[in-house]
């Protein structure tokens, strides 16, 4: 979906598309090489959410481009590096942006890398604990 949306924008001159060497897609290592030669990262702009992909490409201070739901962002994190945008006129301005302004692209990407901030091992991990304790404290009570 994202190739053929940034191909509708005309943007086919400003895009590379890679091919990974086999069914079995690129190497960890070699993703985070291409991460880091990117000036932004297009991911998803229809489901809302993000997954590993995301993180992945966050942690590689890299400006990330997807659609997220704000709504539902501002109830899980006090803030995120994501720049959003879902429709077409939203993308393309938002790309405009970026490709103007190589000091934002660095500062968002920088931003990004903060990702550790709230999925980290130890950070999960804590959080987990915290709520398995708060969860078996509830069951003994009732």
């Amino acid at each position: 979906m994202v190739k053929a949306l940034l191909v509708d924008l005309d943007l086919e001159e400003s895009l590379c598309w890679l091919n990974p060497p086999d069914a079995r897609g690129f190497k960890r290592s070699t993703l985070k090489e291409l991460y880091a030669v990117a000036d932004v990262r297009p991911v998803d702009f229809g489901v809302g959410w993000f997954g590993v992909v995301v993180l992945e490409a966050l942690s590689g201070a890299v400006p990330l481009l997807c659609y997220v739901d704000e709504d539902i962002m501002s109830q899980l994190y006090p803030w995120h590096p994501i720049v959003t945008a879902r429709e077409p006129a939203e993308i393309l301005a938002a790309l405009g942006r970026l490709a103007d302004d190589p000091q934002e692209r660095q500062r968002l990407g920088m931003r990004g890398r903060r990702v550790q901030d709230f999925h980290s091992h130890e950070v999960l991990a804590g959080r987990f604990a915290a709520e398995a304790e708060c969860a078996l404290r509830t069951t003994r009570a009732g």
